[in-house]
């Protein structure tokens, strides 16, 4: 046999796009130089790890690093 597909859970109909932004779930300070941050649902990569979109308070100011990681709703 070959050849053989089947599909599961097919949607026809209008388009439905993500108006949600995804929101901080929890942070957590991992050293004294570094936090986890977790996100309620991936995120795109680009925006993750662009240092302008965080900062923090107390005169700490933007990040030096943001990398997502490989579930793509942590980035530390």
């Amino acid at each position: 046999m070959r050849g053989k597909h089947f599909f599961d859970e097919i949607y026809v109909g209008n388009i439905i796009v993500d108006t949600t932004p995804p929101t901080l779930q929890s942070g957590q300070v991992t050293s004294s130089t570094e936090l986890s941050l977790l996100f309620s649902e991936e995120l795109d990569q680009t925006s993750a790890e662009t240092l302008n979109n965080f900062i923090a308070s107390n005169g700490i100011d933007h990040p030096q690093s943001a990398t997502l990681q490989a579930d793509k709703k942590t980035i530390k």
